[in-house]
């Protein structure tokens, strides 16, 4: 079957980061994108994935600042 490329955005982005750890989910999904995710976790928590991730930020951004990711 194919897999498939998640694209979150801001909470999205953190439901596409859990997928990837969901055992069953994972298997279907191939790349993640995420923009600006919301993450509360620590980031050690990401540490099981294995899909490839692109995490996006802009630091011109006041809502969803840098160091927050």
């Amino acid at each position: 079957p194919k897999k498939l490329t998640l694209i979150g955005y801001d909470l999205g982005g953190a439901i596409s980061l859990s997928c990837c750890l969901d055992p069953k989910l994972s298997k279907l999904i191939d790349n993640v994108i995420c923009f600006h995710p919301t993450w509360t976790d620590n980031i050690q928590s990401l540490s099981p994935i294995t899909q490839r991730v692109l995490l996006l930020w802009m630091n011109v951004e006041t809502f969803h600042i840098v160091s927050a990711g």
